[in-house]
């Protein structure tokens, strides 16, 4: 005895099922199966029955046999996949329904008629599948995923929260206006960190070892006759520890010399790698403006007769030497 509502299946137990499935809106080719699962529940992997049937004349016919039907009574799961060769090679699979519920009842007491739907034959209950919809359905998912493929989002602050979607090089672009909140409160201080402390110095680490018999976790002391001194750490796990010295490398003093064309170069006193050598001597630049004219200065002295410039006696005088050098030979 069955019951046919939908696509959900009424089944006493033990009992053999045949079950005409018709499918249309599509042409399916030869060699096309349809493979009928049945689950305890809809999302699992694993499954209770399964078979292939042949699709080719664009129906299936499920056959059922009552060791197959012979299940607890419960509500099972059940749905249709179709194979469908394709030209170039391989198969498309495509599931034409969504699952529907498939119900084992008892033989005791249940009494639930014989089906009614369209069939050729009155005893054969009639499933009507369109394979469009279906195939409506994938486009409009496929469609979607291309969508959100790629897409990519940013958020900024914003006086309003806000979400816009638009279109950035083919793909959905998200931007989010998020209102920044009050500033919250200040935490409480932290407790101050121990710091470095050294306890004190001993010549060798044997030396400090017998000299500190019960050390600390994180107790540390200085070892060695003069710097730089090691530093070592008592490890309640792994015992004295050395955590190395703690003065670095000797270091250098670089010196810098500026040659007349501008030529800025350096040298060190640790034969260190000197920086390379650069130019800092800009380029000529232009006149500059013409100072104002200075204020006229002071009146000259003037010289006195007699004693600044040449009297007559004195020309005479310069007059006769002249001649007397000159006319008389005297030079």
């Amino acid at each position: 005895m069955y019951r046919i509502n939908g696509y959900d299946v009424e089944l006493t137990r033990g009992d053999s099922l045949t079950l005409r499935v018709l499918l249309s809106g599509r042409d399916l080719p030869e060699g096309t199966d349809a493979v009928f699962t049945l689950k305890t529940k809809p999302r699992e992997t694993a499954h209770l029955l399964q078979k292939r049937f042949d699709a080719s004349d664009e129906q299936v016919i499920i056959t059922l046999t009552p060791d197959e039907t012979d299940l607890a009574p419960r509500t099972y799961y059940w749905d249709l996949r179709l194979q469908i060769p394709q030209d170039a090679g391989g198969y498309e699979i495509y599931t034409p329904m969504e699952y529907a519920a498939f119900t084992i009842l008892d033989v005791i007491g249940a009494s639930i008629g014989t089906g009614e739907s369209e069939s050729m034959n009155p005893d054969l209950p009639v499933l009507q599948v369109v394979l469009t919809q279906a195939r409506e359905v994938l486009a409009a998912a496929e469609t979607a995923v291309n969508a959100v493929n790629g897409m990519t989002a940013e958020a900024f602050e914003s006086d309003t929260p806000s979400a816009a979607v638009t279109d950035v090089d083919g793909h959905k672009h998200i931007a989010f206006g998020i209102v920044r909140g009050p500033e919250g409160q200040r935490g409480p201080q932290g407790e101050p960190g121990a710091g470095l402390r050294i306890l004190g110095t001993h010549a060798s680490q044997s030396a400090l070892a017998s000299a500190v018999a019960a050390p600390k976790q994180g107790d540390m002391y200085q070892v060695g006759t003069a710097a730089p001194y090691t530093i070592w750490m008592w490890d309640a796990a792994k015992g004295w520890l050395s955590l190395g010295q703690l003065q670095g490398a000797q270091g250098a003093t670089f010196t810098p010399f500026l040659s007349t064309n501008g030529d800025l170069s350096w040298s060190n006193d640790n034969g260190l790698i000197n920086p390379e050598t650069v130019n800092i001597k800009g380029p000529q630049g232009n006149p500059g403006p013409a100072g104002q004219d200075g204020s006229d200065g002071a009146d000259g002295y003037t010289p006195v007769r007699g004693t600044d410039y040449w009297t007559d006696a004195d020309v005479a005088q310069i007059k006769a030497y002249v001649d007397d050098a000159i006319l008389e030979g005297a030079w």
